[in-house]
């Protein structure tokens, strides 16, 4: 019993080890495309809140302002950014195998895109009733939630499209990282080293 709790625990460090390295270790290439992320911040994060920033800046009065933004979230706006969003990013990943014959980890950006489908599936299913509901802190928050998830996979999504220029870095690194964890705990890893690159 004790034998198959440790093998648990260690397969639990090592599956959150994986979830780190490959959904937020590629942020870091942030930092080599620098001028791409800007462009991409500019035309598809900042530019999708332009038309709801506008209208609240047109409002004639505070009390005008607030009832818009009000009226915005009883609509599911940010449901619709999420979707916006989201769809916006899954076109290049997604016809990325008609352009490539081999295109690279497509384990993780297919992994990617299913959660991206779900989670628009999620924003679709809320957003049809959302008119119908009165504005509330959980539907606020069910709101904000979707959003910050959908940015967070868009960003993603938009770097994936940019990993394959360090394909062997992180191949090199996940071979390693499998390598020191398959040493401390062996009944953890019984798999193939390496990934699908």
């Amino acid at each position: 019993m004790k034998g198959g709790l440790q093998a648990l625990k260690e397969f639990l460090d090592f599956f959150l080890e994986g979830v780190y390295f490959w959904f937020f270790r590629p942020f870091k290439i942030i930092s080599i495309i620098k001028f791409q992320f800007l462009i991409f911040c500019v035309f598809t994060l900042v530019g999708g809140h332009f038309g709801i920033v506008a209208s609240f800046f047109a409002s004639r009065t505070e009390v005008e302002a607030w009832n818009f933004l009000g009226g915005q979230f009883q609509s599911g706006v940010f449901y619709n950014l999420a979707i916006a969003f989201l769809f916006s990013a899954i076109v290049p990943i997604w016809l990325e195998p008609i352009d490539k014959k081999n295109p690279s980890f497509p384990g993780v950006k297919q992994f990617a895109l299913a959660l991206s489908f779900l989670v628009i599936c999620f924003c679709l299913i809320l957003l049809a009733t959302a008119g119908n509901r009165s504005v509330s802190s959980a539907n606020l928050v069910f709101q904000v939630l979707f959003y910050i998830v959908s940015v967070y996979l868009t960003v993603y999504l938009f770097i994936l499209q940019y990993l394959h220029r360090f394909k062997e870095d992180f191949a090199e690194m996940d071979n390693e990282r499998r390598d020191q964890l398959a040493n401390s705990s062996p009944a953890a890893i019984s798999d193939n080293r390496g990934i699908i690159i």
